[in-house]
């Protein structure tokens, strides 16, 4: 074998194996002082090893990234060998036999191998022109390099910078998969190739369900991209897309170019198809476009920027449909979200919405959620933080989408509003705390106001690990500068109202066995006491308060009514029970129950206006219970129970069932007097080794019809997935819409079609997509992958 470029010196070929045993050490250190090259034969192989090898001395520690040292990983830099600029890694040969002139070339036969680096080739028989350092393999030769294998009859490669060809090789690609033949490959360097009259596919050779038929195809690892042209692309060995370029992605790295087509439809729009563009615009922004036709409607853009920062990140969305045939008029929305921080540590928060009409959400939205949007925020936020206290400024006025068959108030804009929030623990014993707030309401119909609200409050909370208890007072003061009020009614009006508590309780603890697994058992009684005085509040206006929903929450709430317009009064004790099993090992909890009621002493006198006062010494029971009945049963369960009527006032009951990944059944009953009474079924299902279903049933009995529906079909072969879903669901009070989902997924490519999973997982609690990524391998192919 020839020498090596650089400082190599000499060859040395055919010592006898005694000879080497006795010139070994001289030889060694030759190498490392002459950089020369060693050789070793004997009868039946021969081996060669070329290029310096060097140790440096010991260096201090270098990082990864400079930019962030703190976060890098560290390299023990005299552990490694050091190559300068102009060196390249030792080549390493074996072969049955080998014959070569000196410093010339060196051809070599039979079960013939070398590597240099991360490459490595085999072959028949390899001629290497030391000078151009090329190697010309025959017979069955096999190529490793960046994890990936080719194989074919004849190679040239140049081994430094990795160009060269191969005739009729057979490929496989490490990163995703992906496999194939061509006619030729020209490989440009080490990360760039061109195929000609290539195929490629993710399916295994024995069913390649799918493939690429291109012209050429050029990959660039550095880019993680391929890009195939005169491409027709087959399904089942028929002929389904026909492109001149085609992109495709080489891992899962992000890249710029027309994302796979999206096509479906709804009853309210008609057939829908999408042509999405993604612009990878660097490594924290992107944009992608998605043009829209809607047969019925016409041509809409859609657009959506991202971008992300280590103090800010943010989201614009916007989408336009000129000319809507179905209305006659431009449609159009947008919606801008930033989270970030200003100079000095101060947040900014902005939400931004608007549509361009009241129907938009229920004319363009495939869920039920967007479609039920009535009020769009626009908000903008400034907060600043310290270590005991906060403050924000914030502006907030609302867009109200009327449904003319359900009209509904719109709620009061608060621009500005500025709040202060403090709070202390062990101040001498005692745990201080106060909210502050201002804010300005305005209202196109309905009574302003400026309004400002401060409550300070002291507690001397006592603490052991048995008990605890904590007696608290707080004090409620609210004014108001009204305008636009009723003539003849007062403009201004102050209250204050003080509130005192009293909350203590008991831990219990016991060891038990759950399951067959040890467990820890509680039993936490709690008692809690609040006395708050009647202020008549009735003259006051109501910007923003309303009845607190009656739940474990608000029970223990100093407060009735949500907002600072009502204080509500209180003479009452809380009395509660819970109990929790808790795993032994890790302390999360396994089950818990909750049993709880309200006692009061004076009946409430302040109420809303319209709110029913009919009230009671004894407030409703509270009872709930959640945990695992089994390792493959979830229950989740709730009652309100009114003693004196001797009836439910809601409850809810659910259950999860779910025994193996993709096996899960979910059924829930919500019912709530005089307003609901719902029955929600849903799940997936293996139909067969390959099929599997996906369903859920959202059904008001109340109103004796389905609020929404979903139905699905997925099938997962080895290199695709087939995905057929269709979805009902209730737009505005009387319309419903239906929208309809195609997808079939080529592992490792992309998909044609609309694909339902987003819809599939906010309907289908446990839902687990069909996996569309490639197995996971542990290490690149190498010559042992046969």
């Amino acid at each position: 074998m020839a020498s090596v470029r650089g400082r190599q010196s000499a060859i040395q070929i055919g010592l006898a194996a005694a000879l080497l045993a006795q010139l070994g050490p001289a030889l060694a250190q030759a190498a490392s002082e002459a950089t020369a090259i060693t050789a070793v034969a004997s009868t039946d192989a021969a081996s060669v090893e070329s290029g310096p090898v060097s140790v440096a001395p010991a260096q201090p520690q270098e990082t990864a990234n400079e930019e962030s040292p703190e976060l890098s990983l560290r390299i023990q830099q005299e552990f490694l060998p050091q190559h300068s600029d102009t060196q390249q890694p030792p080549i390493f040969a074996s072969a049955d036999r080998m014959e070569g002139a000196t410093e010339r070339s060196t051809h070599m036969f039979g079960h013939v191998v070398m590597r240099q680096g991360q490459q490595s080739l085999k072959a028949d028989d390899v001629l290497y022109q030391q000078e151009s350092n090329e190697a010309l393999a025959k017979g069955d030769v096999r190529l490793y390099r960046n994890g990936d294998r080719y194989e074919g009859p004849e190679l040239k490669l140049q081994i430094d910078t990795g160009a060269g060809y191969f005739l009729a090789p057979r490929y496989r690609f490490f990163s995703n998969n992906g496999q194939g033949q061509a006619q030729r490959i020209d490989f440009i360097d080490t990360n760039r190739m061109k195929m000609t009259d290539a195929l490629y596919s993710t399916c295994p050779p024995e069913q390649k369900d799918w493939y690429l038929k291109a012209g050429s195809i050029e990959t660039d690892k550095e880019n993680h991209e391929g890009v195939a042209r005169n491409t027709v692309l087959y399904f089942k060995d028929m002929p389904v897309l026909w492109t001149p370029v085609f992109t495709f992605p080489l891992d899962d790295a992000r890249k710029s170019g027309f994302l796979s087509p999206s096509f479906g439809a709804t009853t309210k729009g008609g057939a829908e198809f999408t042509l999405p563009y993604y612009w990878n615009i660097a490594p924290n922004h992107d944009m992608t476009l998605y043009p829209k036709f809607i047969s019925r409607r016409g041509a809409q853009l859609g657009a959506e920027v991202r971008y992300l920062d280590p103090r800010y990140s943010g989201q614009v969305r916007f989408e336009y449909l000129p000319n809507d045939s179905l209305a006659n008029r431009d449609r159009s929305t947008y919606s801008i979200k930033h989270n970030g921080v200003l100079p000095g540590n101060v947040a900014l928060l902005l939400d931004l919405n608007r549509a361009s009409d009241d129907q938009y959400f229920r004319d363009f939205s495939h869920t039920i959620s967007d479609s039920s949007q009535l009020f769009l925020p626009n908000t903008v936020q400034l907060a600043y933080g310290a270590s005991w206290w906060n403050a924000t400024v914030r502006s907030t006025r609302y867009q109200t989408l009327q449904d003319p068959l359900a009209p509904v108030v719109e709620p009061y804009n608060r621009a500005p509003q500025f709040t202060w929030n403090a709070a202390k623990q062990d101040v001498h014993g005692f745990d201080l705390a106060a909210t502050t707030d201002y804010t300005r309401f305005t209202h196109s119909s309905l009574v302003e106001g400026d309004r400002f609200v401060a409550m300070p409050s002291l507690s001397l909370p006592w603490l052991t690990p048995g008990f605890y208890v904590k007696p608290k007072i707080t004090w409620h003061y609210t004014h108001y500068n009204l305008s636009q009020e009723a003539s003849g009614t007062q403009s201004n009006f102050t209250r204050t109202v003080p509130i005192y508590s009293l909350d203590a309780g008991m831990v219990f603890e016991r060891d038990i066995r759950w399951f067959d697994a040890q467990a820890q058992q509680t039993l936490e009684p709690r008692l809690f006491y609040l006395k708050v005085p009647y202020r008549n509040q009735d003259a006051l206006p109501n910007f923003d308060s309303g009845v607190a929903d009656f739940n474990f929450a608000q029970i223990f709430s100093e407060n009735a009514f949500s907002g600072y317009d009502r204080v509500g009064d209180a003479n009452q004790l809380t009395a509660a029970v819970i109990s929790r099993v808790l795993d032994a090992q890790t302390g999360s909890q396994i089950a818990r129950v909750a049993l709880a009621q309200r006692f009061s002493y004076e009946p409430p006198q302040v109420f809303l206006p319209g709110q029913s006062q009919t009230a009671t010494r004894r407030s409703d029971f509270l009872l709930a219970a959640t945990g695992q009945i089994s390792p493959a049963l979830l229950l989740d369960t709730g009652l309100q129970y009114n003693p004196s009527q001797r009836r439910a006032q809601k409850s809810s009951i659910g259950l999860r069932y779910q025994p193996a990944k993709r096996k899960v059944i979910n059924a829930t009953y919500r019912y709530t007097r005089d307003l609901l009474e719902q029955f929600d079924v849903s799940g997936q299902w293996p139909l067969s080794r390959t099929w599997s279903g996906v369903a859920r049933f959202n059904y008001s009995m109340r109103e004796s019809r389905l609020i929404e529906s979903a139905v699905g079909l997925e099938h997962d072969s080895c290199c695709w997935i087939l995905r057929l879903a269709a979805q009902r669901f209730a737009v505005g009070t009387q319309n419903v819409n239906t929208a309809f989902f195609v997808q079939l997924e080529f592992k490792g490519m992309g998909g044609l079609g609309t694909s339902p999973k987003e819809m599939l997982l906010r309907n289908v609690p446990g839902y687990t997509p069909l996996d569309a990524h490639l197995p996971a391998r542990t290490r690149p192919l190498t010559e042992d992958d046969e």
